[in-house]
This record gives structure tokens, C-alpha cells and sequence, in this order.
């Protein structure tokens, strides 16, 4: 299969719109959990997405969330 996934943004329901049902109930679901997740971790959404971006734009940044996560499951 050498096509894209279409992007989706939980903030725009369109672009859920477009996707097969049974895709639609994934991507809501996946949308409902992130926004637990940041809800949990005491980060808004705009928070989270900015974290987000920066992280696709800053790949030390990234890391080192990678780094910190790792830390966070070890025991």
C-alpha cells in the first residue's frame, strides 16, 4: 500500500468526516484518549499540540522527550 493515511486533527471533525466508518471510530477514539492523557497531565490542548509541533520540528527536542519517557516507565 503506498498511499498516505489523510491527516486528521482532532480539533476539526471534518477531517474525521472523511475517513471509512470504521476508521471514524478509531480516530475518535484516539482523539477522546489524547485529550485524557493531556487532560491527566495537566496540559491543555493548545499545550499539548504545541509540544507536539515542536517536537516534528526540533529533533533534540524530541529526543528528550523520548529520554524522559523512558525515564517516567523505568521502574
Amino acid at each position: 500500500m503506498d498511499t498516505q493515511p489523510p491527516e486528521i486533527a482532532c480539533d476539526q471533525p471534518e477531517s474525521i468526516k472523511q475517513l471509512p466508518n470504521d476508521a471514524q471510530e478509531i480516530a475518535v477514539e484516539f482523539c477522546n484518549q489524547s485529550k485524557k492523557i493531556a487532560a491527566d497531565s495537566g496540559l491543555s490542548s493548545d499545550d499539548f499540540n504545541a509540544i507536539t509541533e515542536n517536537a516534528q520540528k526540533d529533533a533534540t527536542f524530541k529526543k528528550r522527550i523520548q529520554n524522559a519517557m523512558i525515564r517516567i516507565r523505568r521502574p
